[in-house]
């Protein structure tokens, strides 16, 4: 990797301006016609007035990589012998093969993947200690908020229940005063086990948590309502007499709540509805079951057979709103791919985001398999939540051999992802011993966890030698602490640059001490400092180099 030539000076307290060489200039003219370059100070500054580029703003303090977001592209040039630039320039007549003209290269990735580690299978760390907890606990939800996990589920005999924790490790039972258990309201039981709710921390106290629910519309109040706001005509063909439709409830602490008046939308979309506050956007964003489904021809009636019944593959779209009560019809975001089966369609969208760092947007759609009447929990990720990747290495979850608890289906219903005090990643899911559609007169579930040890769902790895550098970012802290791990052979080096891409000093590769084997939140070191050499809020970029590793996550503090 070589760094930007040295004979371009930097000033670092001075205005985002200056000369530099020439040739920059007329290579970052190349912007124009949508490359990514490294601008001169003049056309950083421009680009910086019009709001996007460099430096970053991350939102949380952790920095994951699970799209190409934080990777910087790179870039390259066409140098003559004197080294000067000829990058697209018509007036140099060189030729192919001209061994006069050198290719260099700034900052270009190599030798990197993105991949993601397929969960384990577990139970959650809560064991019975009351009456109404004693023939076990199940977990179907948590929720990660601002100073503490919650968690919901089953007790039983108890019946629904609840759960808080400062770390996910110990948990303690509220005396929430809503459930009667043997004459007795002085225990944890709530009166559902909770489902599909999010913590809305814009919203007034009233009004804190929110959530989503499918069901039928009153159809003379639906009359009045096509009047005024956009409706989906598939949302009334399903079953004639019939209107399927979202509706939306509020709720000051999750277990006291009320039902909005009207739909937040009315469209068809059989379960499975997700909703978030994205403080970028400043709107809510709802991710539902929806349908991948063509148009019927004119003159055709609606064919009420099992053959006609399912005409389309179930999807997942994605709707957003200032206003929780009024939402508009969904566009669809995922869909069967091209590399999976034609049978493969979607039930459960789980969305969430990766703990510390909520610009990093994960689902973890329910696929239902068809074809063998199966299921497999895949992982798709986002940075703004519209364009969605399915990650290298899906499944992250599959179902057991036939004959064990969750051999028979597989599913993830509820919210969310949640970091515990052993740096562990859970997400609660259902296991069925038999298939989705088996006779359901024998029927059985059971809550179990995917689990993530250290994190480590999903990031970059290097199988032999491989390097990236970090578009330049504010860092929310002077040190950063490492999510690695490499062979024995293996290692990785980070070097600390400021905004212009020059090495701090003390911080280069050269200093640089290796992190090598199994290093979870450890702090990046060089030989004399164990600080990036910056203040927090100043921009720095980060390059590594990695042979035989992995890289989930960095810190700061």
């Amino acid at each position: 990797m070589m760094n930007l030539p040295m004979h371009n000076p930097i000033n670092r307290t001075g205005p985002l301006m200056g000369t530099g060489h020439l040739a920059w200039a007329s290579f970052a003219l190349t912007l124009v016609m949508g490359l990514v370059v490294f601008m001169p100070h003049r056309a950083a500054a421009i680009h910086h007035e019009l709001g996007w580029g460099e430096p970053f703003e991350m939102i949380g303090k952790r920095m994951a990589f699970t799209t190409w977001y934080w990777v910087r592209p790179g870039q390259f040039d066409w140098q003559d012998d004197e080294g000067k630039s000829v990058f697209a320039d018509r007036s140099v007549m060189a030729k192919a093969n001209d061994p006069h003209t050198h290719w260099v290269e700034y900052d270009l990735p190599h030798g990197i993947q993105l991949v993601c580690e397929p969960a384990q299978k577990g139970e959650f760390p809560i064991e019975p200690e009351y009456p109404w907890e004693k023939d076990g606990i199940e977990i179907t939800g948590l929720l990660q908020l601002e100073d503490k996990i919650i968690a919901w589920g089953n007790c039983k005999p108890g019946g629904g229940c609840y759960f808080e924790s400062k770390d996910g490790v110990t948990w303690e039972r509220p005396r929430l005063g809503l459930v009667e258990f043997k004459g007795s309201k002085e225990n944890n039981l709530a009166p559902s086990s909770g489902t599909r709710m999010f913590y809305d921390p814009m919203a007034p106290p009233a009004e804190r948590f929110k959530r989503a629910t499918n069901s039928d519309y009153d159809l003379e109040a639906f009359e009045e309502y096509k009047q005024r706001r956009p409706w989906q005509k598939m949302a009334t063909e399903t079953d004639p007499g019939r209107v399927h439709a979202v509706f939306g409830s509020v709720s000051p602490d999750g277990f006291h709540w009320t039902d909005l008046p009207e739909p937040i939308s009315v469209e068809a979309s059989d379960g499975g509805q997700y909703i978030y506050y994205d403080p970028k956007l400043k709107k809510y964003v709802m991710y539902m079951r929806t349908y991948q489904v063509g148009s019927r021809a004119k003159g055709y009636p609606l064919e009420h057979t099992r053959y006609h019944q399912f005409a389309g593959r179930r999807a997942i779209g994605r709707s957003e709103s200032a206003d929780f009560r009024n939402f508009p019809l969904s566009e669809i975001v995922i869909e069967t791919s091209t590399s999976m089966s034609p049978t493969d369609t979607f039930y459960f969208n789980v969305y969430t985001t990766v703990p510390g760092a909520p610009e990093n947007h994960l689902m973890f759609p329910s696929r239902y398999i068809q074809a063998r009447d199966g299921c497999a929990i895949d992982l798709y990720t986002s940075q703004e939540g519209k364009v969605w990747h399915l990650a290298p290495g899906s499944p992250v979850l599959e179902m057991s051999d036939y004959g064990q608890w969750d051999g028979g289906a597989l599913w993830m219903p509820n919210p969310g992802l949640a970091e515990l005090g052993d740096g562990s990643w859970v997400i609660p899911f259902r296991g069925d011993p038999l298939p989705h559609k088996y006779p359901r007169g024998y029927y059985a579930e059971k809550w179990g966890l995917a689990i993530w040890p250290k994190g480590r769902l999903m990031g970059i790895e290097a199988t032999d030698q491989g390097r990236f550098t970090t578009f330049a970012f504010l860092a929310p802290g002077k040190q950063a602490r490492i999510n690695a791990s490499t062979s024995r052979a293996g290692e990785v080096l980070v070097e600390a640059a400021d905004f212009y891409g020059k090495p701090i000093p003390g911080r280069t590769f050269d200093d640089a001490i290796p992190i090598i084997g199994d290093q979870h939140k450890t702090i990046i070191r060089w030989k004399k400092y164990d600080d990036l050499g910056i203040e927090p809020g100043e921009p720095v970029m980060l390059r590594f180099k990695m042979r035989q590793a992995k890289l989930y996550f960095v810190d700061f503090q």
